[in-house]
């Protein structure tokens, strides 16, 4: 599967257009039919990603974010989150956003 070409730096990128997640999906929707020898319009793709117990790159790209988010918080990744509200027991608050890019960017998406 073309995974690495399609998760590639997906804890920055990650689109949040309803839109832009249906063309990512496309790809993999496009694979399982392949890896199943199976063009036919009838079948249905998410019989297919779960018969080869593929989980979506939805929710790879979710994992991956909160994998990331958890290696910064124990310091296993250099990266500064002293922007970051935390609570009395280390817990992140979500940040304040004005825009929507800012309200889907990493830290707010992942928190």
């Amino acid at each position: 599967m073309c995974t690495p070409q399609v998760e590639y730096c997906s804890t920055i990128w990650h689109p949040w257009q309803k839109h832009l997640t249906h063309i990512i999906e496309m790809v993999q929707m496009s694979a399982a039919s392949y890896v199943q020898n199976d063009y036919h319009f009838t079948s249905g793709v998410t019989n297919m990603l779960n018969e080869l117990k593929w989980s979506t790159l939805e929710q790879r790209r979710n994992q991956a974010s909160l994998t990331m988010l958890h290696e910064i918080h124990n310091k296993q990744v250099n990266v500064d989150y002293r922007h970051l509200t935390t609570t009395r027991n280390n817990k992140f608050l979500i940040p304040h956003s004005k825009t929507k890019h800012h309200m889907h960017s990493f830290f707010s998406r992942a928190i």
